[in-house]
């Protein structure tokens, strides 16, 4: 049977509780209302909730199986905004694709009625809920610390927004491309590989990055000209770049997370990628690529020597990697227009 989706009116209050009851038991931290609170609310306000309009309900046959609800703001100014929660799916339709279809219905009413930005709140270790907003488009842009508190445990929330104005990112296809935040899964898949199996190559560790949330490596991608060749939907090589800040230094550009997998490497991926990267900086303005490279890598020192890079000093005892401490090498490139 396939699921429906409809706007909830006041006579779905008893279904809308008992969900909402449902979630409340199954994660506690994803709502604000404790169980009790929400036992004690009157039917009529629940009711009056729904009546308001903004719900939209998930029905597998007659049974509500998750709801999303989307609350434009008021006042003048704040008319272009709104909020959405509450969320919820229940476990045995999570991954069906309903999540997705509530938040594609919560969009579309949103814009419908002007809204141009939409705004969420998500308890901060809840790294599934991070990676499925992310999924749909919303960025990280604040921390409210210390916003509920629960046996003893005080919890965290991250606020996230979506641009309606903005199209949706897409995943990029086979080839050379530049990645956007929508390719945050399949980098996040590379850049563990190439922090584990490039052990001392990397100013990071692969804990560190998998600790890291979503939709942190997406805004790690988006500060970052990040270029990737894939196949099958695997990035295969990545390299990306980012200007050094400021403006007597904005001319310079610093090349980072160069990596090729085992099985891709001698198909001239890293040559592709370089050629790519050197001419968006070229266009942007920057007369110089800039690299570290460990000392005792000369496999990687040999192959930017050959794509016109050349050691212009180092740094002793760069790197401390579990008590392994080595050098790196500094090397640089001028490009086209320097």
């Amino acid at each position: 049977m396939a699921i429906e989706y409809r706007p909830l009116a006041e006579a779905d209050a008893e279904r809308f509780a008992a969900l909402r009851l449902h979630g409340i038991r199954a994660y506690p931290t994803a709502f604000l209302l404790t169980e009790a609170e929400a036992r004690a609310m009157p039917r009529e306000r629940v009711a009056a909730a729904l009546g308001n309009g903004g719900f939209i309900g998930a029905f597998h046959g007659t049974d509500l199986v998750g709801f999303i609800a989307q609350h434009p703001m008021r006042l003048t100014q704040t008319a272009h905004r709104a909020e959405i929660g509450p969320f919820y799916v229940r476990p045995d339709h999570q991954g069906t694709g309903a999540a997705h279809a509530l938040m594609v219905a919560a969009v579309t009413a949103a814009t419908t009625h002007g809204t141009t930005q939409l705004e969420l709140s998500v308890e901060s270790s809840n790294h599934r809920a991070r990676a499925f907003y992310t999924d749909h488009g919303f960025q990280a842009f604040a921390t409210h610390p210390g916003i509920a508190r629960m046996g003893g445990a005080t919890f965290s929330d991250v606020l996230m927004r979506r641009d309606l104005t903005a199209p949706l990112l897409r995943r990029c296809d086979d080839g050379l491309h530049r990645l956007s935040r929508a390719d945050w899964r399949a980098f996040h898949d590379i850049r563990i590989e190439m922090l584990t199996l490039g052990t001392h190559s990397f100013g990071t560790m692969p804990e560190e990055w998998t600790a890291k949330a979503p939709d942190e490596v997406a805004d790690w991608i988006g500060k970052t000209n990040l270029w990737a060749v894939v196949e099958g939907g695997r990035i295969l090589s990545c390299l990306g770049w980012h200007r050094f800040p400021g403006q007597v230094q904005a001319h310079r550009g610093h090349v980072v997370a160069v990596y090729t997998r085992p099985e891709a490497q001698r198909r001239g991926h890293v040559r592709a990628l370089l050629d790519a990267a050197k001419a968006e900086a070229v266009a942007d303005g920057i007369i110089q690529f800039e690299l570290d490279v460990g000392a005792d890598n000369k496999a990687a020192r040999a192959a930017y020597e050959a794509h016109g890079f050349t050691v212009t000093g180092g740094t002793p005892r760069a790197l401390n990697h579990a008590g392994h401490i080595h050098n790196q090498l500094y090397m640089v490139c001028p490009l086209s227009n320097g």
